[in-house]
């Protein structure tokens, strides 16, 4: 996470193979939820869902912090769209972060014993 700031200024200082690691990391974690959702399975399929940002203090914590990655993703989007030399490989990056605290957060509340509560968005619906 630390690498991306300066990648902006300088030269991209990720690497694909570190990329892979956290998609390695992510998918773990996303497999370890699965049940996170099936009180609220449409189709039986594991698809995640939109979930309040509530439960124990450190999923709440990887819930800010996914947040703090999606706004990193817009506004590296729109400093792109500025006409700024923007790699591709610190979006993907900022973006996997927000998957990997989205699971994390599932992880330690499944940990804590804390179901999910899902968030049915009107935009999405």
């Amino acid at each position: 996470m630390y690498h991306l700031n300066p990648s902006l200024r300088t030269e991209t200082l990720v690497t694909e193979a570190e990329l892979a690691w956290l998609h390695d990391k992510t998918e773990r974690l996303r497999a370890e939820t699965q049940g996170a959702f099936a009180a609220f399975a449409d189709s039986g399929k594991n698809v995640p869902k939109f979930v309040l940002p509530e439960g124990c203090t450190a999923a709440c914590y990887s819930h800010v912090i996914r947040n703090r990655c999606k706004s990193l993703v817009r506004l590296l989007s729109r400093h792109k769209q500025q006409g700024n030399r923007v790699d591709d490989l610190v979006l993907d990056f900022a973006n996997l972060y927000s998957g990997y605290f989205y699971f994390l957060a599932l992880r330690l509340n499944q940990d804590a014993g804390i179901k999910e509560t899902e968030f049915r968005s009107r935009a999405y619906t």
